[in-house]
């Protein structure tokens, strides 16, 4: 099944790292998130990821704020930015975005000497001054 999530990224990370081995997992994870399922996610992939964590990269791909007007995308991504200060188990749920079990599983992957760094954030509108009404924000962000 074709995900813009995975696609995107894919030219880039052959072009990078030629030699790596690609997991993609698509999920649905608009709200509510079913928990039990998350937490299924997050203990397989980070079973899998903490063999070797020095050599393995988590890659979330995640749209934030979805259908919004400028005020509702503003006000979500004030709640998104709080996560992004301080990601951890316990802010999560601050991340108003459509890949929530993604992020459940990032902010579990994190441990208190982990830092993160908002490297840009934008929305559509402000890209395209289009579709005021419908606004997809975005926060490109590089946790380690």
């Amino acid at each position: 099944q074709y995900e813009h999530g995975v696609h995107v990224f894919m030219p880039y990370i052959h072009r990078y790292f030629p030699e790596a081995k690609v997991v993609a997992v698509v999920y649905p994870g608009e709200p509510p998130v079913d928990m039990r399922n998350a937490g299924r996610l997050r203990d397989a992939v980070l079973s899998e990821f903490a063999k070797d964590r020095d050599q393995n990269f988590l890659l979330v791909s995640t749209d934030f704020s979805h259908h919004g007007t400028p005020d509702q995308t503003e006000s979500k991504d004030l709640r998104s930015a709080q996560f992004w200060s301080a990601p951890s188990p316990a802010t999560w749920i601050l991340a108003g975005c459509d890949n929530r079990p993604g992020i459940f599983v990032l902010a579990s992957a994190l441990g208190p000497e982990s830092h993160s760094a908002v490297l840009w954030h934008t929305n559509s509108y402000r890209l395209s001054g289009r579709d005021r009404g419908d606004i997809t924000s975005y926060f490109f962000t590089w946790v380690w």
